[in-house]
């Protein structure tokens, strides 16, 4: 399963070089979470067109010398596993890709073991955040409807890291009161919540080996998070769920009221009753363009929308509309933007 683990960013009262041995203890960390016999490709800051082969050791001695920049780390036998840092002079980024699993290494525990030494690592030196977590971003779980939207909190997050010293640092973007909400408020049903040293660690699992219960916990956590800190809405999305749709060009063809070609969409306009119902003569034109997938012109259709005037009456259709060979329905508000009351993904509608 792949993970990704993030930091944004580690920060020092000077420039990070000058701050040994903190370098070393993170280059131990990342060798006990099992990355130490990986061979690596490192890409340096201007050296983009000669790459070395480096271990763990290598790379942190070409780090330590370097200069500002991204230095990116990429296994040679492993695509999908990569250590990027990236380096602002006082503060350092650090991504971690690659695979996890119950068997072999590393696995989950290792990763959360790797967050706990990092902080070590950095402890009485600097503080880390404001993004600190470990993801899986190849899961797909159904979602809470409307999505919330932050910088700092994340969909598809398994544990979050949250250090004391960098929420008592007093700098502009932190909210004092953010460490001691997720710190007291009640966790729901099978939410992990623990401190190790100044971390407040919190979890959806403590094991990947059961796929149908992680997903209901990376929904749970998202929606924990977003309603314990009060997280704004997605400004995509109606507090409905109601998605919004761009369209990006239209061009007038037969049968259909237009197609955008960015995204090989048709579209079909039309106008329900007053019921919300379509007229035979209506459905009859979308029974015989709605499964279509070339123009007359020879041009590819992916999927075909078809706008209603109003929510009520693509809501009331959207069945018959996908019945028909159509991939979902549009409405059109009053200032002219198109919404989809059912937006793709796989989501949990929130009451």
């Amino acid at each position: 399963m792949q993970s990704q683990f993030f930091i944004n960013g580690i920060s020092f009262p000077k420039p990070w070089r000058e701050m040994e041995p903190w370098l070393s203890d993170l280059f131990a960390a990342l060798t006990r979470a099992g990355l130490g016999s990986v061979q690596f490709e490192l890409e340096a800051p201007n050296s983009r067109k000669s790459r070395s082969l480096v271990d763990l050791n290598g790379a942190q001695r070409k780090l330590q010398e370097g200069k500002k920049g991204a230095y990116v780390l990429r296994s040679v036998a492993a695509n999908d596993e990569i250590v990027e840092f990236y380096d602002h002079g006082q503060i350092l980024d650090l991504r971690v890709d690659c695979r996890i699993s119950e068997r072999g290494r590393p696995t989950l525990d290792d990763m959360m073991q790797l967050a706990g030494g990092i902080n070590d690592s950095v402890s009485g030196l600097g503080v880390i955040g404001p993004i600190f977590h470990l993801a899986l971003p190849s899961v797909n779980y159904p979602r809470p409807l409307p999505p919330r939207k932050s910088p700092h909190w994340h969909p598809n997050v398994v544990a979050y890291f949250l250090s004391r010293a960098y929420y008592d640092s007093g700098t502009s973007v932190v909210d004092p009161e953010t460490f001691e909400r997720l710190q007291r408020e009640s966790l729901p049903a099978g939410l992990i919540r623990r401190n190790a040293r100044d971390l407040l660690i919190i979890q959806a699992v403590d094991h990947l080996s059961d796929e149908a219960k992680l997903k209901r916990q990376l929904y749970v956590l998202e929606q924990w998070i977003g309603g314990t800190l009060n997280l704004p809405r997605d400004e995509d999305f109606e507090a409905e769920g109601d998605q919004v749709w761009r369209i990006w060009g239209a061009d007038r063809v037969k049968p259909f009221s237009f197609y955008d070609e960015s995204t090989r969409t048709a579209y079909k306009v039309v106008a329900e009753d007053a019921r919300q119902e379509l007229d035979r003569e209506t459905t009859t034109e979308l029974h015989e363009a709605l499964p279509m997938r070339t123009l007359p012109d020879g041009r590819a259709i992916k999927s075909t929308m078809v706008i209603f005037a109003l929510r009520e009456g693509a809501i009331a259709n959207l069945e018959l509309v996908k019945a028909l060979g159509g991939s979902g329905v549009l409405y059109r508000d009053s200032e002219g933007r198109f919404w989809n009351p059912d937006p793709p993904g796989d989501w949990i509608r929130q009451q």
